[in-house]
């Protein structure tokens, strides 16, 4: 759909997978860090976007360690924590992870990075990416899983070593004026419109 000449009416609500890769890259060659291992969800979203990464990072000389996947949405207490086994599977030749998934995966992920004591060193780095634009008034979101007590401290631990990519919320002051005419706007009815060369 980011064929204008295809589809000259689509409006986007969302960034393009090239600007969320280009974020990615960009952090991964900020530090320098030119290896890395992709945890990536099946869904099609999220293998579309990985498939985009590895063509920038090849492009970029940036070399994949290893490509590990999982079911997603991650659901552990119906389909299991695979995180335990990627973990197990990556983690000497690994020391910057790229996450592609939901928030629950994640924080498993963190976790158990966390309890087997890979993270006390700060030699691993875990770069996550969240669709949903940062909102300040949940600052722990990245801490917990959508069914965790709100204040587990093995899972704040974990998350000193995560990067959070994710769109900022708009900072023009006057925003809420914008959001409140769109949202008077859509309440309206359609308008009716008039083809000028009959009826066609």
């Amino acid at each position: 759909v980011s064929d204008k000449e295809k589809y000259p009416t689509f409006a986007r609500t969302f960034p393009p997978t090239s600007q969320v890769t280009s974020s990615i890259i960009s952090l991964l060659l900020h530090y320098n860090w030119r290896r890395f291992t992709l945890v990536v969800g099946k869904s099609h979203k999220l293998q579309t976007i990985a498939k985009k990464l590895l063509e920038q990072a090849k492009v970029h000389n940036i070399t994949l360690n290893d490509r590990q996947e999982y079911q997603d949405p991650h659901l552990p207490l119906t389909l299991g924590n695979p995180f335990p086994g990627i973990v197990e599977r990556t983690f000497i030749d690994t020391r910057i992870y790229v996450m592609l998934g939901d928030i629950n995966a994640v924080v498993d992920f963190m976790k158990n990075l966390h309890d087997r004591g890979l993270l006390d060193t700060g030699e691993y780095v875990v770069i996550y990416v969240d669709h949903d634009t940062f909102d300040p008034t949940v600052p722990l979101k990245y801490f917990k899983r959508t069914a965790d007590k709100p204040n587990d401290p093995g899972n704040i631990d974990a998350a000193r070593s995560l990067l959070v990519v994710t769109p900022s919320p708009p900072s023009n002051p006057e925003y809420h004026i914008f959001h409140e005419a769109v949202n008077d706007f859509n309440e309206k009815p359609n308008p009716i419109v008039v083809k000028p060369y009959g009826s066609a």
